[in-house]
């Protein structure tokens, strides 16, 4: 319950350390700050409805995976820079909304649209793995740790890694005690404070970044 409360509160301390460190992103990394901004909405959005209304949020939910995947893949696209990756991107894009709209649509039961959250974290994975690749073979003239870019992508490489495990195992052992769903809901909580300290990093990385130029 603790690491609920803690998860809930890092999207509003992550944006508001995104917005004090603004005047030092560039146009790539206030992606990743519009990204921290949806995730805080929604948070907001989702609890308000579930509260007040007691009503399911779980259309908030999906329709975020649908943006948050959409937002991630154009900063790794312009992180990488590469054609060929542009290309793929695209095509994934393109199916992915496909699934995950007809997913939501053709749905009747309120809950966590698995395959949309499958999909996408399979490929934040993929592409989280490729930009170390590229990082490694491209930046000579400094340590990548001073790069903001490499807490951003090592947050989501942590985050997206459990968070496929945890989907799996949450699909496929819907009837384990509830005992067993509070161990894989801590695990996830844990991943997303995790995702959000490597975040802010990289945030505070924006100003060494310039720092050292001078």
């Amino acid at each position: 319950m603790i690491l609920t409360y803690i998860s809930a509160f890092f999207p509003l301390l992550v944006t508001t350390v995104g917005f004090f460190r603004i005047r030092f992103l560039n146009k790539t990394e206030k992606i990743i700050l519009t990204v921290m901004v949806l995730s805080l909405l929604t948070e907001a959005v989702g609890r308000i409805l579930d509260i007040f209304f007691k009503k399911h949020n779980m259309f908030v939910l999906n329709s975020y995976v649908i943006i948050e995947t959409l937002l991630l893949s154009i900063f790794y696209v312009k992180v990488l820079a590469n054609k060929r990756i542009n290309m793929v991107v695209t095509l994934f894009l393109v199916l992915f909304i496909v699934i995950s709209v007809w997913q939501m649509l053709t749905s009747h039961l309120p809950g966590f649209n698995h395959i949309s959250m499958s999909l996408e974290s399979v490929w934040m994975i993929f592409l989280s793995f490729f930009t170390f690749y590229h990082l490694m073979h491209t930046e000579t003239d400094t340590f990548i740790t001073q790069k903001p870019v490499f807490w951003f992508n090592t947050g989501f490489l942590i985050f997206f890694c459990g968070n496929l495990f945890v989907n799996l195992v949450s699909r496929y052992y819907q009837h384990a005690d509830v005992s067993f769903f509070s161990v894989i809901w801590n695990i996830y909580c844990f991943l997303n404070i995790t995702q959000y300290i490597l975040i802010i990093i990289g945030f505070w990385k924006t100003k060494e970044r310039l720092d050292c130029k001078k």
